[in-house]
């Protein structure tokens, strides 16, 4: 699942300050996005390498249908995302990501079931360094995206 390309959707974005602590004490305030990112196109095998105690769990709770499951606070750290919208005109995938975003945390990962299907449901935050604009605009939209470990 890293550095796969994964069709979905950003299906909320919300923006909120947050406060941080340093590790000598200090509280600051931070400002914070939390998007959360849908897809029924990860194949087991992919969530496998992600996340070895997903995969087992989806794995003994087989067969189907299976009711959803909330895996909770991930906290996984130093990832990045990277979306790519298809060119509308050619119908293809661009090389180069429409917008990118680093210092991202996996929150919460979410497995629902939609007529049999796994569907993945990401809960992302990370803190406002640069423009959401891409995130905002693309509600709702189909597009494709990849994390990277940083």
């Amino acid at each position: 699942m890293i550095n796969e390309m994964i069709e979905g959707k950003i299906s909320a974005v919300s923006a909120s300050v947050k406060n941080i602590k340093t590790e000598e004490g200090v509280k600051y305030p931070q400002a914070m996005c939390k998007f959360k990112l849908e897809t029924d196109s990860i194949n087991y095998e992919d969530i496998a390498k992600f996340d070895s105690s997903i995969a087992s769990t989806l794995l003994n709770i087989q067969p189907m249908p299976f009711k959803d499951v909330d895996f909770g606070d991930r906290s996984i750290l130093k990832m990045g995302v990277e979306f790519y919208q298809i060119d509308e005109e050619t119908g293809s995938i661009p090389t180069i990501p429409s917008a990118e975003f680093k210092n991202v945390r996996i929150k919460d990962i979410k497995v629902k079931n939609k007529v049999n299907v796994p569907y993945y449901i990401f809960t992302l935050e990370m803190p406002i360094e640069s423009s959401i604009q891409f995130l905002v605009t693309n509600i709702k939209s189909i597009t494709n995206f990849k994390f990277t470990k940083e």
